[in-house]
């Protein structure tokens, strides 16, 4: 739950930044939010970008289509319905398509709900509504509610009257929030090949560190199976050599030799236990 909120906060820090949210590959774009989402209290700071990607994609979807029932259940429901009956019917809802699964995400839909995007999806029935005036514009033949519909920039000004900045404004924020969504589902709809990307890249950097820990493991046991070789080796001639040692006839030995050779011996009986 904590990661998950604070997955959603890097996300919409780093992906709506004007500076840095574009011009940039989807690599460079995560591996930030990963920076965004380390810097915060209470996760794992070993996570990477790749599991991250992966959880925000469950989140997206499931977050979006609660927005969408929820919105269903704004159009249909009466005035004065409460906050939290539009809630538990769109909760319903959403367990229903999900098999009974339930809405896990809502702490994550409260950060989300106020990003451009979710704003769209989650307000359509608190956007002011075009008057269906079905009078017609007398010089043109056009009805007023279509006329109204129309990109103002498109129609030319009639005797000569400006249109207030005020609506000037209000389009440019329009078009310029519709460029804003369209790059958006550009990048949601990129997250899903990126991820399977990543994560073969991953995947075969993850086969390559386990080849190399097996030969590194077959190495190991190769130069342990040598030394143990060695050293019955070293074992057997040295077996072979006390055993000159201890059958030696020392009759034909001078005094210096016999007293060499006796000491060997002694030498041979303490390290073998001898008695």
């Amino acid at each position: 739950m904590v990661e998950d909120e604070a997955l959603c906060r890097a996300y919409l820090a780093i992906s709506q930044d004007p500076i840095i949210g574009t011009n940039q590959t989807m690599a460079n774009l995560w591996e930030r939010i990963r920076l965004c989402f380390s810097s915060q209290a209470d996760v794992d700071h070993n996570r990477t970008a790749v599991s991250l990607m992966k959880r925000w994609s469950k989140i997206q979807k499931a977050v979006s289509k609660f927005c969408g029932l929820l919105a269903q259940v704004e159009r249909r429901q009466r005035s004065g319905t409460g906050e939290k009956e539009k809630m538990a019917e769109a909760k319903r809802m959403f367990s229903i398509e999900e098999r009974n699964k339930s809405f896990m995400f809502e702490s994550c839909w409260e950060i989300l709900r106020h990003s451009c995007k979710w704003d769209e999806i989650m307000t359509p029935s608190q956007k002011p509504t075009v008057q269906t005036a079905t009078s017609s514009n007398p010089s043109t033949g056009t009805p007023a509610s279509l006329e109204y519909e129309l990109d103002l920039d498109q129609q030319p000004s009639r005797e000569g009257v400006n249109r207030p900045s005020g609506i000037k404004a209000a389009l440019e924020s329009r078009r310029k929030k519709v460029i804003d969504d369209v790059k958006f589902d550009q990048m949601a709809a990129n997250q899903s090949q990126i991820i399977n990307v990543l994560t073969g890249i991953s995947s075969r950097g993850i086969e390559r560190e386990q080849q190399k820990a097996a030969d590194r493991q077959k190495k190991a046991e190769d130069r342990e199976a040598r030394l143990h070789y060695l050293a019955e080796k070293n074992e057997r001639e040295q077996r072979k050599e006390d055993h000159i040692i201890m059958s030696m006839d020392m009759s034909n030995l001078t005094p210096t030799q016999r007293a060499y050779y006796e000491q060997r011996q002694q030498q041979i009986i303490a390290r073998t236990g001898m008695l």
